[in-house]
């Protein structure tokens, strides 16, 4: 069985689209545990999806992502562990070939896929993410080469590495600096996660996200002046961020990161789309 698990906080409408998504799966053998961590209102109320494979689990407050991903894999029965973030959907095959890859490579402890990148009206804008790579180790203060929340994990890797429950933003870097050092992981490349980059992305949470790698790259480096020469070429991208959303040019730096969309994919997108929508 693969667990897939959905740390949220608000934000209704996008997470019924996220489940949606993992109820087109063309995968059925899964479990969903949704984290509702300290919304102003319980999400479970106003979704309007109700299915027994979905498991509702509460904060009373807000503690951060961190502590919710950590709520859910305490909770997870499966043999693998499928993220979805709240606010992201998933293409129709997205578990069922990651699955079939984690089959046929069982030293691999997580394998990432592509991601769709799209505005507010669902409208393809490129593709991030899409090299596909073998079975490798990350090096040393390497950024990891994979989306987090397109992972899925096999949990019985996992032992010994954690998402750090007080780190409230980025603690999906510190896991992967951590286990993709000791475990192999792989990427499929082909887009089968939507991502919502620059709706979900603020100036508060890029410098949050900042100081964990600052953190984590002083933790891990082998030694001092490695860790400086990371920590220093952070801070200036930074910078570069933070004066570019003061001039409203914010969405010219995240599509540097991502490529043109090819007729296939947008094709396949649409495709995916219009399934997910379909769901009652």
């Amino acid at each position: 069985m693969i667990s897939v698990v959905i740390p949220v906080y608000n934000g209704p409408e996008d997470l019924r689209i996220a489940l949606a998504s993992i109820l087109a799966q063309t995968w059925t053998d899964w479990e969903c545990i949704v984290v509702d961590d300290g919304s102003s209102q319980p999400l479970a109320e106003s979704v309007g999806i109700s299915d027994p494979r979905i498991t509702w689990l509460r904060h009373p407050k807000n503690l951060g992502r961190g502590a919710a991903r950590s709520t859910g894999l305490a909770r997870a029965r499966g043999e693998f562990v499928a993220w979805q973030d709240a606010d992201d959907w998933s293409y129709p095959e997205r578990l069922a070939r990651q699955h079939a890859f984690l089959q046929a490579h069982p030293e691999v402890i997580a394998v990432g896929t592509g991601a769709a990148v799209v505005d507010a009206e669902e409208r393809l804008m490129g593709i991030r993410c899409d090299r596909a790579f073998e079975p490798r180790l990350l090096r040393e203060l390497e950024a990891p080469p994979v989306l987090h929340p397109t992972l899925m994990l096999r949990r019985e890797l996992m032992h010994g590495f954690s998402y750090p429950s007080q780190v409230r933003v980025s603690e999906d870097l510190v896991f992967m600096s951590q286990a993709f050092r000791h475990r192999p992981f792989a990427n499929l490349g082909v887009p089968l996660y939507c991502y919502r980059e620059e709706q979900s992305q603020s100036l508060a949470k890029y410098w949050g996200s900042t100081r964990t790698r600052l953190r984590t790259y002083w933790q891990v480096a082998s030694r001092p002046e490695k860790a400086a020469l990371k920590m220093g070429v952070a801070l200036g991208k930074a910078v570069v961020y933070t004066a570019a959303a003061s001039c409203g040019a914010r969405g010219v730096l995240y599509r540097r990161r991502q490529r043109g969309a090819e007729v296939g994919e947008a094709e396949q997108h649409r495709w995916a789309w219009n399934a997910v929508r379909q769901v009652p």
